[in-house]
């Protein structure tokens, strides 16, 4: 490892992994959650070699940006297997999307719901709740993400009027407490049609 390190030409970064412990660790979460299906922000790390290897296994892929959609297209990923993640999207991202299929997006609130009604009108939504701080997520997007609990119902109303397709709600947040999720679901539940958590 030295010596390959000693060779490079560059003085720039590189990382060494072991990918056979992606596969096992998959494989645990299959056994333990085989009804959970994940999603695999591709930010953290879009390593080519990584990305292949989530994408052989059958991984989804939350992707931000049109060139991350692209990036995971590429590898032959189905586009029902992407969800368009961001707050705040670029309409020609949008139309993009639409034209791969990638019908999947989140949303926080009104202004981006007519942002996607005009550029992708078919899409399935998302829609980003925050979690309560007192629930002490390991980690939590509060602060930059997701919709106050307490404008859920009307925010679901007005999606509803605009005849939007809303399938379902996320938590980004990262917690071993089941408490983390029940409240957006709870939020949800006094929906017309309830949703259920991605």
């Amino acid at each position: 490892m030295c010596q390959t390190a000693a060779y490079r030409e560059h003085d720039t970064t590189f990382i060494i992994a072991n990918i056979g412990t992606l596969y096992s660790q998959l494989s645990k979460w299959k056994e333990l959650m085989p009804r959970v299906k994940p999603f695999y922000a591709l930010k953290c790390n879009n390593d080519p070699v990584v990305t292949k290897v989530l994408a052989d296994i059958g991984l989804g892929f939350d992707c931000a940006s049109q060139s991350e959609i692209e990036q995971i297209l590429q590898l032959g990923v189905h586009p029902s297997r992407i969800v368009f993640a961001n707050p705040n999207k670029h309409m020609s991202h949008l139309r993009f999307a639409a034209q791969n299929n990638v019908d999947l997006t989140t949303f926080d609130d009104i202004c981006e719901v007519l942002k996607i009604k005009q550029s992708f009108p078919n899409a399935r939504l998302l829609l980003r709740i925050k979690t309560r701080r007192h629930f002490r997520a390991r980690h939590t997007f509060n602060k930059k993400f997701g919709c106050d609990p307490s404008l859920v119902r009307s925010l679901l109303i007005q999606c509803k009027q605009l005849s939007v397709n809303v399938v379902g709600f996320r938590s980004q947040d990262y917690s071993f407490k089941v408490r983390v999720y029940q409240k957006p679901y709870q939020c949800t539940t006094g929906a017309s049609t309830p949703l259920e958590p991605v």
